[in-house]
């Protein structure tokens, strides 16, 4: 079953970044980065990955009307490009958050030729090619949290236009991260 839904605008024009919350009934499973196990608590309760403000997207040529997915245990928020002409490149990005650990979601048979990178102020994260689905495979990055993990995944969409994945995948971490709950 997926439930499509739609998320507001935070952005408030301000430069400073402020990170969301997940709600109270979240479990902090560790410290930042560092969650060992699974998080007892529900999947929906966790942050809202379509809670990034609209300049985020919108910084990487994405459309500002993200389609939520959730899937147990994990929520999802899509966006994708909206080509000019059938020859520029197509892609889209996906922001995942799930209760699973770091560890955990590094082992995800999804991910391929996973190494280790940084994201933030050198926060460890993993790298990895994505499994692909429709025109081809993708690229992606996780990193731990204290009540889980988040995952930004890129791949082409269409067009026969050249794009560099993996420089448009860490644009897009580095302006998501400062809004991600650590």
């Amino acid at each position: 079953m997926t439930v499509v839904g739609c998320a507001s605008d935070t952005d408030s024009g301000s430069s400073s970044a402020t990170a969301a919350s997940p709600s109270s009934s979240v479990v902090i499973t560790g410290p930042e980065g560092t969650a060992t196990m699974q998080n007892p608590a529900p999947y929906l309760s966790l942050w809202n990955p379509c809670s990034l403000p609209k300049s985020v997207p919108e910084a990487v040529g994405l459309e500002d009307d993200p389609r939520t997915v959730q899937l147990n245990p994990w929520q999802f928020c899509e966006y994708h490009t909206l080509p000019d002409h059938a020859d520029d490149p197509s892609y889209g990005i996906t922001v995942g958050v799930t209760t699973q650990a770091f560890d955990q979601v590094k082992k995800n048979s999804a991910y391929s030729n996973v190494r280790p990178t940084t994201v933030g102020q050198e926060h460890p994260a993993f790298i990895a090619d994505r499994q692909g689905v429709g025109s081809g495979a993708g690229m992606g990055i996780g990193w731990g949290t204290s009540f889980g993990t988040v995952t930004v995944d890129t791949a082409p969409l269409g067009g026969s236009g050249p794009f560099d994945m993996e420089a448009l995948l860490r644009k897009f971490v580095g302006l998501a991260y400062p809004y991600v709950p650590r």
